[in-house]
């Protein structure tokens, strides 16, 4: 039979003894839980956003699509497939990276978009500790948007024409930065003139002549205030009327002067008669402080067998 002073003794080393163990399991579960739970570093890949961004509707044509993901991108496991508006395959050319974040995936767009619609745009790409990431966004061109391509840029006087390819990439030189930002806004310039005759926009395409433009067209030449009163109107009708598919854009800059090249398939019916014709358009720009403005424009068309 124990004393009472020596059970008390026991009660009290016992309550220590449970005391102690229960920091030790505490600690235990804190390192267990530590050791399994995600760090950054095994964070699986995510796309922040696009360009263009899901489910936009653009009024030109991309040259490329890039992805914003929040880790370092891996090429050799990241693929990215286009498909056109009936399910093709639109060709991509190399995927490459931003030269100024990793972070950055660039897929160029090796040839111009074929027609308005939706597309669709599928990704595949892995995380640092290999996990398969995936996923799809949609984007939509409008009708009549233009396919801002450049196929040929000339930079200065003298000096020789550098090809772009349909990418936007440099085929045969690296291109000053000046001329391929001059190709792009001359060819927005015409872009404009276009989208103003479709939308009934008189006022914007008088404004992006130049004042003493010529216009040669029907085989005749008219001053810029002669096209306001003669064929300006007939043209805006015919824009809405019909529809057109123009061809990617060459554009060649010579200094403060520039000219841009396409052809055009049209089809319709305008005042009664179907239209099934072939065109070519020659545009002649000047700089001004204003920005890029056009000097002179020769149109001539061909009707196409049924």
């Amino acid at each position: 039979m124990s004393r009472p002073v020596d059970r008390a003794i026991g009660e009290r080393t016992g309550g220590r003894a449970a005391g102690g163990r229960r920091p030790a399991r505490i600690a235990l579960l804190l390192l267990l839980i530590l050791a399994f739970a995600p760090t950054a570093g095994h964070a699986h890949q995510r796309l922040v956003r696009s360009e263009p961004a899901r489910e936009t509707a653009l009024d030109a044509a991309p040259r490329e699509i890039r992805f914003f993901f929040v880790e370092p991108i891996e090429l050799t496991f990241t693929s990215v497939e286009l498909l056109g508006p009936e399910g093709t395959n639109v060709p991509l050319g190399e995927l490459r990276l931003h030269p100024d974040s990793a972070n950055v995936l660039i897929a160029p767009i090796a040839a111009p978009l074929p027609r308005e619609g939706g597309y669709v745009v599928r990704w595949a790409t892995a995380s640092r500790d290999g996990h398969p990431v995936r996923g799809e966004f949609t984007f939509t061109i409008a009708p009549g948007a233009a396919a801002l391509v450049i196929l040929s840029v000339a930079c200065a006087p003298r000096a020789e024409p550098h090809v772009m390819s349909p990418a936007g990439g440099v085929a045969h030189a690296a291109a000053p930065a000046r001329a391929e930002a001059d190709s792009a806004a001359v060819a927005a310039t015409v872009d404009r003139f276009h989208r103003a005759l479709a939308e009934g926009d008189s006022a914007t395409a008088l404004n992006l002549l130049t004042e003493d433009a010529i216009i040669l067209e029907s085989g005749g030449v008219e001053t810029r205030e002669e096209y306001r009163g003669h064929h300006l109107p007939g043209d805006i009708a015919f824009a809405q009327a019909v529809r057109t598919e123009r061809s990617p854009m060459r554009v060649v800059v010579r200094g403060d002067a520039a000219w841009a090249t396409s052809t055009s398939t049209v089809r319709g019916e305008y005042r009664g008669r179907q239209i099934n014709s072939q065109g070519a358009e020659l545009m002649v720009l000047t700089r001004t402080p204003e920005g890029w403005r056009i000097s002179a424009i020769h149109w001539s068309s061909r009707q196409l067998r049924q």
